[in-house]
């Protein structure tokens, strides 16, 4: 009997640990408008973004609307290739799909930007893409020390 009481011990405690593992099960709720604003309040210093309305998400992002529960982005003129997303998806499992849309976005961005400012491909290469429960971050930006600083602080 004990020793079938310390093996359902040792289960549990290593199930438990697994669970603890788990990198997708963060729980965290964020203002996305409060977020992006900071992200390019604190991090662009190159340029001036100009907030787009979620409803442009499909065109800039291939986030369509019944995906997203709320979402905020600040934009470049097109100077430089700063920009801000942050997008709450209806359903936490969609964040990784978010994740790819905004892979495709940097990756067409640095092709488009390679034929004529090179020099914003660097920045593009530091892009900063990051997930936490239902929420998706996309950040480029001059100091990526300093989102990295904010993301944290909002719990990714």
């Amino acid at each position: 009997m004990k020793h079938f009481l310390k093996l359902t011990l040792v289960a549990a405690l290593s199930l438990l640990c697994l669970t603890a593992c788990g990198k997708g099960g963060k729980n965290v709720e964020v203002d996305v408008e409060a977020l992006a604003s900071a992200l390019q309040s604190e991090t662009v210093t190159s340029d001036t973004l100009t907030q787009a309305a979620p409803e442009m998400f499909s065109s800039i992002y291939f986030v369509e609307s019944d995906q997203m529960e709320a979402g905020a982005a600040y934009l470049s003129s097109g100077a430089t290739a700063c920009e801000v997303a942050v997008i709450q998806s209806k359903d936490a499992s969609q964040t990784k799909e978010v994740e790819k849309l905004f892979e495709n976005r940097v990756t067409n961005q640095s092709n488009l930007y390679a034929s004529y400012a090179p020099e914003e491909v660097t920045r593009l290469d530091a892009a900063i893409i990051k997930s936490a429960g239902s929420y998706t971050v996309l950040c480029v930006c001059d100091n990526t020390d300093k989102a990295e600083e904010i993301l944290k602080e909002y719990g990714f």
